[in-house]
């Protein structure tokens, strides 16, 4: 039996691959101290009393994010957002959001828990990695540690 994979998914994991093939790489691997101090980050309020990090489409932002993602209601894990490995725009394409978290599991948790509140239908789940979609927009949610961020939810959406 063959299974057929939506183009749209696979063109996700395309896009991804290339927004994300150089992101390590461009950032020197380098103490914590000097990452939680970067001016390109955006600190995006994660409750402490709760060891996984829950989703608020709320959430502030910061400039990094483009504000028609709030707007279409896509929910984005509370988190530190690394703004200098966001890259795209909604309303162009394809968009890539990385948010720190305090564990690759309970942060892709709270990513997959929060999409399936929003609405958005499951396609692809996997340990580490899901897509999902709502008829207007497809996301692709990966989890993985990544230096010399940490634990990393990556978002990469696209218009469906």
């Amino acid at each position: 039996m063959h299974t057929k994979v939506a183009l749209p998914v696979v063109a996700l994991f395309v896009a991804a691959a290339a927004l994300l093939g150089g992101c390590s790489a461009s950032t020197p691997a380098s103490s914590e101290a000097s990452v939680a101090s970067s001016p390109e980050q955006t600190t995006v309020s994660t409750p402490a009393a709760t060891p996984a990090a829950t989703a608020d489409v709320n959430a502030e932002t910061g400039d990094c994010i483009p504000a028609d993602v709030q707007s279409a209601g896509i929910p984005i894990v509370s988190g530190t957002v690394v703004c200098e490995l966001v890259r795209g725009q909604l309303a162009d394409g394809t968009l890539s959001i990385v948010v720190q978290v305090a564990s690759t599991d309970a942060g892709f948790t709270a990513a997959t828990d929060a999409l399936e509140q929003a609405g958005y239908t499951s396609g692809i789940k996997l340990s580490d990695t899901a897509t999902y979609t709502n008829g207007t927009y497809d996301v692709m949610l990966t989890s993985t540690e990544q230096a010399p961020y940490g634990a990393v939810i990556t978002y990469v959406i696209a218009p469906e």
